[in-house]
């Protein structure tokens, strides 16, 4: 409902569609015609992107764990193009843990690499990038933890974005809000539509504690992402903050220069 008053450009959910991991098939494809029950009701004129997760395609993912999952949602990565702004959407699993889809993963990065270096040639007007899992929660010099990529994963990675002009990459996987930068590129750690999470000892890793409140219109929300000629921005709202009319919506995020709606990213 609220998304249908808003009317995006698109909506995109950055992972974890569904909570069932893929060797629990059953549960998975209950959570899955669920997800799809719920979504149905966006209206058929604002496209659904949905980025894979690890809940998704499983912790190591393989190739029968990405067959199943693009069976269910479409290509576990790709780009597409909003008013002149190019889209990438990465399988962000495989940078995590490629233990089990080694010739998957090279084929994934070396997907990835092409797709910053055309960037050079098509001149986007923004360069977007979409995962779940972040390369980092705060910083890009954070140590190694359940909810980031390794070091010398991301500072390989990061690099290649920095040097095709990625602006900002959304995110999930973190269940709470977080983020920061790496030079000009801006990493978004985007919290729940469903469940947030709160961090116990470490706030890179596990255990996480479930106090409540964990899910509720005060907790659970949205992103909303206004992208401009020069700048991108966004806002997290809980759902019930969301402002009722778009003309608000406008006032919180557009840049001096008049900003235009392009998306809105949940988890």
């Amino acid at each position: 409902e609220r998304i249908n008053k808003l009317r995006p450009k698109f909506v995109i959910v950055c992972g974890d569609m569904i909570n069932a991991f893929p060797d629990n098939a059953k549960k998975q494809d209950e959570q899955i015609e669920a997800f799809y029950k719920e979504m149905r009701k966006i209206h058929k004129d604002i496209p659904l992107v949905c980025v894979c997760g690890n809940h998704d395609v499983g912790n190591q993912p393989n190739r029968a764990s990405i067959e199943r999952y693009k069976k269910k949602f479409g290509s576990d990565f790709f780009t597409f193009w909003v008013g002149g702004v190019k889209c990438i959407v990465i399988n962000s699993s495989l940078y995590k843990d490629d233990s089990k889809a080694k010739s998957l993963a090279k084929r994934h990065h070396q997907w990835f690499m092409k797709e910053l270096k055309r960037c050079e040639a098509e001149n986007p007007r923004h360069t977007l990038v979409f995962a779940h899992i972040p390369p980092f929660i705060n910083t890009p010099n954070e140590p190694d933890g359940y909810f980031n990529w390794t070091k010398s994963t991301r500072r390989k990675v990061l690099s290649r974005m920095k040097k095709a002009a990625v602006c900002t990459m959304f995110c999930g996987h973190y269940h709470r809000n977080a983020g920061g930068r790496d030079g000009a590129l801006e990493v978004v750690v985007t919290s729940a539509l469903g469940c947030a999470l709160k961090a116990l000892e470490d706030p890179l890793g596990l255990p996480v504690s479930f106090d409540e409140p964990t899910i509720g219109t005060q907790v659970s929300g949205f992103r909303m992402v206004y992208v401009g000629e020069k700048r991108v921005r966004h806002k997290w709202f809980v759902l019930d903050k969301i402002p009722s009319d778009v003309s608000l919506m406008k006032e919180l995020l557009a840049d001096s220069e008049g900003g235009k709606k392009v998306l809105d990213s949940t988890q």
